[in-house]
């Protein structure tokens, strides 16, 4: 057990710091915790109202990574003056939508997505596989996430001064809608349709991904049926009751860093004529950390507020019902 104080922060001065617990420490498991009198804004805990079944039905083990976020922590979010600019508009456009939680989920492989705009078309690297981003939160009434999308779409062509508009699809048994413009102007006009967002209610969850043909894999899976009867192992990790909860498979998840380093690093030959000395010192370190992380085989963390105190626990390598290896308390 350790104790962190900020002596510098006239604000800190009177607080006893971060207490951080580390209750197992070893080669190939580590278990801690820290916990701080709450003075960041995160709400209290509290477990998902709607049951995640139809989501993990749906998704199976194609998350690589995976997160939920309660709904009342992005709207404390906006409350922070250090939150400006394209990522304030981001996490608002986000609350039109959300409802319970929101499910924040990478896939790669099969469901993944291309690199496909932008400066790296140009580079010609434009084919490279990149993970999908897909958000998801409980849509109860389909109509009216649909108005909520379209509430967003709104907000950011007044933003932007942008065209945006969704187009509908049938992708049985749901309707999908793909982003295009209605001037044929906007950046995402120049994407495969395949390559571009497109969002569908599904098994009454609203999922919008970063790109269409992944979503379409989702929709054409839920109308086969049929379901697993092992529980995929990102579903317990992020099913908590804190403010976020998340889970990597750092095997995948490392692989998937070690590519953008890869195409970084490509990129940066081409616009800079090569990386300097201290850029691929970096990048190094950054490999380095990768494969020492690897070996764990999956993280998980969770950020709640007990009482009056914001707690933060990370596993590496340690299942949750695992307390076989554990220091024994004092």
């Amino acid at each position: 057990r350790l104790w962190i104080r900020d002596e510098t922060s006239r604000d800190l001065v009177q607080s006893p710091g971060i207490l951080v617990d580390v209750p197992v420490l070893r080669g190939d498991r580590i278990s801690l915790s820290a916990s701080a009198e709450a003075v960041w804004p995160v709400p209290g805990d509290r477990m998902g109202q709607v049951s995640l079944e139809p989501l993990t039905r749906l998704l199976g083990e194609a998350p690589c990574a995976a997160a939920m976020v309660k709904p009342e922590l992005l709207q404390q979010l906006l409350t922070r003056p250090e939150l400006r600019g394209d990522m304030r508009h981001a996490v608002r456009m986000i609350t039109e939508v959300a409802t319970d939680r929101v499910a924040v989920v990478f896939m790669d492989g099969d469901m993944g997505g291309r690199l496909a705009w932008g400066v790296m078309g140009s580079l010609g690297l434009s084919g490279l596989r990149v993970p999908t981003l897909l958000l998801a939160t409980p849509a109860p009434d389909a109509a009216a996430a649909e108005g909520a999308i379209q509430r967003m779409l709104d907000s950011s062509n007044a933003r932007y001064r942008a065209a945006f508009m969704v187009q509908p699809l049938s992708v049985q048994p749901a309707t999908v809608h793909v982003l295009e413009s209605a001037d044929g102007k906007e950046w995402v006009d120049a994407l495969a349709k395949s390559d571009r967002p497109a969002c569908a209610v599904v098994d009454g969850w609203l999922l919008v991904s970063s790109n269409l043909s992944a979503l379409q894999k989702l929709v054409q899976a839920s109308a086969a049926g049929g379901s697993s009867a092992q529980v995929p192992s990102w579903v317990a990790p992020v099913d908590r009751p804190g403010a976020i909860a998340l889970w990597m498979d750092l095997a995948r998840t490392g692989k998937l860093a070690r590519d953008a380093i890869a195409t970084w690093s490509m990129a940066q030959m081409f616009l800079n004529s090569g990386n300097s000395q201290a850029v691929r010192e970096q990048l190094n370190e950054a490999k380095t950390w990768i494969d020492a992380f690897a070996p764990f085989g999956s993280a998980r963390a969770e950020l709640g507020r007990q009482g009056e105190k914001v707690v933060l626990h990370m596993d590496l390598g340690l299942s949750g019902a695992d307390g076989s290896d554990r220091i024994p308390k004092p």
